[in-house]
């Protein structure tokens, strides 16, 4: 008889690869008793047998190890058909069985039979691919192998890989930073001390509390430049992302569009917003962590005969989101007077302070305001104007939690391959007329499995507007008017006077998505603008529960011709 011993040490022993060998299977490192005396301490107290008993040998052998302690499955960016199973952290007997099965159905069937984007080989940057990043980072992720994971937690090796513009800026302003994608990020400022974590009220409460309020009260900047951004460009760039993305891509130079791609289980491979700037170009913004995985579905979905050019062009460019009520003030003080003037998902080419921006009317906060999009080493000097100007900086922290407020989603959190936009409460971002990936017949069949049943509300024109009056019915099911309003003359926008709606699409007056199409809140005595409404036109709001609709089923509600919206989520 006899026992094993064995430990998890704090602190691992780096080894560079090149002096084990392409060639080192099912050999042994020499003994080094020093670098395990402190476990074989901690041993001796755990089992004091272990005094008297006879030492036959310390094993020593190299084990591999990833920058975030997960392993490896999946096909590669770079080479397609090249599969990768490695990279284990010492689990590769534990996981062995699932991780195989795993890879094998990757292999087979072009996808892991779950979401495994925690294991996607594509999910590190390159700055990590590395002897020196690898020997600085692989002891402490050891260390971390049964360490408790507690909120905000951050590893302290390998840092400052890549930094933002502006990240001397965010260090005078008592920035704590996280790391993403390699990326150091501000998840929050005015730092007082370094964080001691825990599961209760964190320290940097009362920080982002401020940096929610300015954005609600007055006007704050988020630093989005990590974001990835993805140039298309090409004769062929409109086929081939109407084909690849599922939003109509088809619209006019000017626009902005919120798409997904989606494989052909009509799961999420990416959630983005894409600007027309013209004709045959396209600036995609993605994911901070998903721009090589978006890449690589881009390039392997280009036909041979498509004029296409894909460019990552994230460090080019910088961005900067200005958001609050005091945004529209600050561009107006700034002379800025053509992006005050920007409809929302319209963008346009302007000045600040003679720094050159794409402004694009929209928010990932929930507040008014814009992203701007300048070229990286301008980014300072178009800061210092917007700080200047009164708005204020906020983090990471302060973003996340006003868009979980606001019930915006991210992929990686909320989306991932196995969430369709159905399930998602994002099918206004399909467009039938394009020929994406998913299937109509896969649509519908999400919907008979049962997957799409929920409260629904529909935005109609020309239809009584007295609350209560029935309008129609769908499946025996009664439908009632529960709000009514009419569009203001002045500002086209319509008032309501109805229960709180969290999400109102409004579309032309055709009942088909089009370019005027707007994802809008409505609230009591809400004020909503509409493009294409005529002043003055009478408008309700109608509601049924639990039954999924097509749009070829409107007609059943009102005729086509009336209709000047579709549904939104109770």
């Amino acid at each position: 008889g006899g026992l094993l011993v064995g430990c998890f040490e704090p602190v691992g022993k780096p080894i560079d690869p090149a002096k084990i060998g392409h060639d080192f299977a099912f050999q042994l490192l020499p003994e080094d008793w020093d670098h395990f005396e402190p476990m074989l301490n901690n041993a001796l107290h755990r089992l004091p047998c272990l005094a008297d008993a006879d030492m036959r040998m310390l094993l020593n052998g190299p084990e591999s190890f990833t920058p975030d302690g997960s392993f490896l499955l999946g096909e590669s960016a770079e080479t397609q058909g090249f599969f990768l199973g490695c990279g284990m952290n010492s689990v590769g007997v534990a996981t062995g069985g699932g991780a195989g099965m795993a890879l094998a159905h990757c292999i087979m069937h072009g996808h892991t039979p779950a979401d495994l984007h925690e294991a996607d080989p594509k999910r590190f940057a390159g700055c990590f691919n590395s002897v020196q990043a690898l020997s600085e980072r692989v002891p402490e992720i050891l260390g971390t192998h049964y360490a408790i994971q507690y909120p905000g937690t951050q590893l302290t090796s390998a840092r400052n890989l890549k930094t933002l513009p502006l990240h001397n800026e965010w260090q005078q302003h008592k920035a704590h930073f996280g790391q993403v994608y390699g990326w150091e990020r501000p998840l929050f400022f005015n730092k007082r001390c370094e964080p001691e974590l825990g599961f209760g009220k964190p320290e940097w409460f009362e920080q982002v509390r401020d940096e929610v309020d300015a954005a609600h009260d007055g006007a704050a900047i988020f630093d989005q430049s990590s974001f990835g951004k993805i140039g298309v460009s090409g004769p062929d760039a409109e086929a081939f992302l109407d084909r690849v993305c599922a939003n109509n891509m088809r619209r006019h130079p000017g626009r902005a569009i919120y798409t997904a791609m989606l494989n052909e289980r009509g799961g999420y491979e990416s959630d983005l917003t894409a600007l027309r700037l013209e004709p045959d170009r396209y600036r995609m913004y993605v994911g901070t962590s998903t721009i090589k995985r978006d890449l690589a579905w881009l390039r392997r979905h280009l036909l041979q005969r498509e004029q296409v050019q894909i460019e990552d062009q994230t460090d080019r460019f910088a961005v900067l989101a200005l958001m609050g009520p005091e945004s529209t003030s600050i561009m107006a003080q700034l002379d800025a007077s053509e992006i005050n003037q920007l409809g929302y998902f319209r963008h346009c080419r302007a000045r600040i302070a003679d720094i050159e921006v794409d402004a694009v009317r929209l928010s990932y906060v929930g507040e008014t305001g814009w992203e701007l999009t300048c070229k990286a080493s301008q980014a300072q000097q178009l800061f210092i104007k917007l700080r200047e100007a009164g708005a204020k900086p906020a983090g990471v922290f302060a973003q996340t939690s006003m868009r979980i407020e606001k019930r915006f989603l991210a992929f990686g959190h909320d989306l991932d391959t196995d969430t369709n936009p159905f399930q998602a409460g994002l099918e206004f971002t399909l467009d039938w007329n394009s020929d994406f990936r998913i299937t109509v017949d896969d649509v519908e069949a999400t919907i008979l499995n049962g997957d799409y049943v929920q409260n629904q509300y529909w935005l109609l024109a020309e239809i009584p507007t007295v609350p209560g009056a029935a309008v129609g019915s769908l499946h025996d099911l009664t439908v009632e008017l529960i709000g009514a309003g009419v569009s203001d003359t002045q500002t086209d926008a319509i008032l309501f006077d109805l229960t709180p709606i969290d999400q109102v699409l409004v579309l032309d007056r055709s009942g088909s998505m089009n370019d005027d199409d707007k994802l809008l809140s409505a609230q009591a005595g809400a004020r909503i603008y509409v493009d294409g409404t005529n002043p003055g036109e009478q408008l309700g709001i109608v509601s049924f529960s639990n039954v999924a609709i097509t749009e070829s089923e409107l007609a059943v509600l009102v005729d086509q011709d009336d209709a000047a919206g579709v549904r939104g989520d109770a």
